[in-house]
Order: C-alpha cells, then structure tokens, then sequence
C-alpha cells in the first residue's frame, strides 16, 4: 500500500516535474528565463540548423491552431540540441499529434468549451496573469482534482496551455516561457490522476510543447517530490536545475516576478479576489483570469460619464 501510494504520487508529479525536464530524459540546457533567442543572433551551426528548419517547415500561421515561425524552429532545435534531424521528427509529430487531438478545433474553435470550463470549475489549472518579465503566471492545485476523467483532463491541459500561449503572444514583449507555481496545500493521494493521465500529459508537455518553463515554483510540496527531484538533480544539468524551486513561503519567493498587490491571497499575497470559473470563460482565449476580474468588475460598476 505504501509502494503504491508513493507510486501514485510520483506519477501526479511528473507531469509537474516533466517541464524542465526533472525526469532525467528531458533535461534542457536552455539558458533563457523567458524566451528564446532572436533569430538574427544565432551565428555558425546554430544558423546553419535555423536555414535547413526554415526549408523544412515554410512559415505558416496554421500549423493546426500553431504559427510555425522562427521562433518555434529555434524551440524546437533547443530541445533536440540543435539536430536537424532531431527537431525535423520532434516537430511532424506535434504537427501529426495536433491534428489528431484536434487542438484548433477544440481550443481555437471552441469545441471543448464546455468540458474543459467543467473540468475547470475546482480552479485547479489556471492563467493567473502576466508576471514582471512579461511571463504568463500558470497556477495549478493538485488538491482540486476531482474529476479524474483521462479525456477531460488531458484536453485541459492542453487548453491552458493554448491560453498561457495566447496571453503571452497578446502581450507587446511576446514571451514564451511560463512561470509555473504548483501549489500543494490541502493535496492528499486521493487528489492523485491515474498513472495513465500523468504519464499521457508528461508526454504531452515533453514532446508537444518543448521549451516553454521560464521558472517553476513547487510550494508546500509533500516530502515524496522533493525527494524525487533530489535524487534526480545530480544527474541534470545546473541550468535546468535552476528552474524548479521548492518553497513553504511562496511570498517571498515569487516577490521579484509580480508585485504583492497583484498575488493571490492563498499563495500570501495581497489580491483577494478568487477563481471565478464563469470569469475566466467570459472572453477571449489571450485574456488572463486577473484581466476578466478587472473587466467584470468594470461592466458590473461602469465610470461615470464625463
């Protein structure tokens, strides 16, 4: 029972661990916090891989709900190191992978509207808002897993990171890496996915959206992932080891990327206000919950007219 308990916890982990690559195969030497670099600065065989992805991959704005651009070429080179080969395969089956998930159809289309704002409804896995650097703020909450439905939780996944996406490309510094903060207060193992949902979405954020963790925050983590991670970290690189942190006081530590006015109050910050499932559904996919908060609020007590 205990073997299987730990078990249980280490698969609800991974896929929080997966994105900087925590479980070993995955690790990443990107130095960038919050994007990649630009394009006109790579020089020599990094050039060379950027020129032979760009014949590959032409430029298009439909890459089934995916602009393939400069900057997705050089996301994907990162991950494979800079192997042409590498990238080429890691890219065709994202491509392959979003047509058959049917992600523009889902999450730009609206399809999976409905069952995603359900699986939402516990605010488990939300956009907070865009941290100092322009980041958007990802908070997710183990402790509100209810549903453990594998469909429903894996399109999702997939839809707030469609949105975290959106949010960033609506925004004028056009970042692309998230600042993820998991927060554990209240988890227990009946909160715990099915190994077969953790083990789906570590693929899915592996594979389908490679260098997209600016900096993760694990606050009041049980001792198990902190173990885990420990007796990971000799064998990843320090680079990659610097982007998951461990803390008790979230405050202090998320102090130098968004100011305390503008933290929520369960992570000790100063901002009250709540998720607000019908909020955050209210408008437009780039459109954060702190921003639907604010103009719910407006529409709810609108300026006088001058």
């Amino acid at each position: 029972g205990l073997l299987r308990g730990a078990l249980r916890a280490s698969a609800a982990g991974a896929v929080l661990l997966a994105w900087p690559g925590a479980v070993a195969m995955a690790q990443s030497s990107d130095p960038f916090p919050c994007s990649g670099p630009d394009p006109a600065s790579l020089e020599g065989p990094s050039a060379e891989a950027l020129r032979q992805m760009r014949e590959l991959f032409p430029p298009t704005t439909d890459g089934h709900g995916m602009n393939v651009d400069d900057a997705l070429l050089i996301r994907y080179l990162r991950a494979r190191r800079w192997s042409v080969p590498k990238a080429e395969a890691l890219l065709r089956d994202t491509l392959e992978w979003r047509e058959s998930f049917g992600v523009k159809e889902g999450v730009h289309g609206g399809a999976w509207l409905e069952q995603v704002r359900q699986e939402s409804a516990t605010g488990k896995t939300y956009v907070r808002c865009i941290d100092e650097h322009g980041r958007a703020m990802v908070i997710m909450r183990p402790a509100n897993e209810t549903a453990h439905n594998h469909e429903g939780n894996l399109r999702n996944l997939v839809w707030q990171m469609e949105k975290s996406i959106a949010r960033m490309d609506a925004d004028e510094r056009k970042r692309e890496k998230i600042l993820l903060i998991v927060d554990y207060q209240g988890f227990s193992l009946r909160n715990a996915s099915p190994m077969r949902t953790s083990m789906a979405a570590a693929h899915i954020l592996q594979n389908h959206y490679p260098e997209r963790l600016g900096k993760c925050y694990m606050v009041r983590a049980p001792f198990v992932f902190s173990a885990v991670w420990g007796a990971l970290k000799p064998f990843i690189e320090p680079v990659t080891q610097a982007k998951v942190e461990f803390t008790s006081e979230p405050a202090e530590a998320l102090r130098e990327h968004i100011p305390m006015e503008r933290l929520e109050a369960p992570l000790d910050g100063e901002d009250a206000r709540e998720f607000d499932v019908e909020a955050y559904f209210s408008g437009d996919l780039s459109e954060d919950l702190v921003q639907a908060l604010d103009r719910r609020r407006a529409e709810a007590d609108p300026a006088p007219a001058s």
